[in-house]
């Protein structure tokens, strides 16, 4: 591992332990952002931290929030969010974009982009909303979906 890839991994984890600082000792907000722009404004407004919303960068992106954005445009978009400014951004992953395989890569990458977390929803493929009634059986336990042994 040469020296940038040390000090950028060095520089996300502190991002990542300071996402989970901010929020140890007392309630706080994240706020929506959908690119670089509202990722700034909301920086500079106080926000401790930004919710990469799932539905906010598939409707900035012109499309429905129903899987159509692909896990590449969203990585994209949340480099730009996270280059934009110096807070903690947690994504909205929601239901891990398909399979076991595309959640673990898409993790690696928001991860290599300076995303601090990402949140992943037990639903099927492709999503629907989370508003549509009781539509989401759970999927699998959290030890299958982390990998290990049921």
């Amino acid at each position: 591992m040469g020296i940038t890839c040390r000090i950028q991994a060095a520089m996300q984890m502190n991002v990542s332990l300071h996402f989970v600082a901010s929020f140890r000792d007392r309630p706080s907000f994240l706020m929506e952002a959908h690119d670089g722009l509202s990722a700034a404004i909301a920086e500079r407004a106080g926000f401790l931290g930004l919710w990469a919303s799932g539905l906010s960068i598939a409707s900035a992106l012109g499309y429905r929030d129903a899987d159509e954005a692909s896990w590449t445009q969203v990585v994209d978009v949340v480099e730009r969010i996270v280059d934009a400014t110096n807070i903690p951004v947690l994504v909205d992953g929601d239901s891990g974009f398909g399979n076991f395989n595309n959640t673990r890569l898409v993790t690696r990458k928001l991860e290599q982009r300076g995303a601090s977390g990402i949140c992943l929803e037990d639903k099927g493929f492709p999503k629907l909303n989370s508003f549509i009634g009781d539509r989401h059986p759970l999927l699998t336990s959290t030890n299958s979906a982390a990998g290990s042994k049921p």
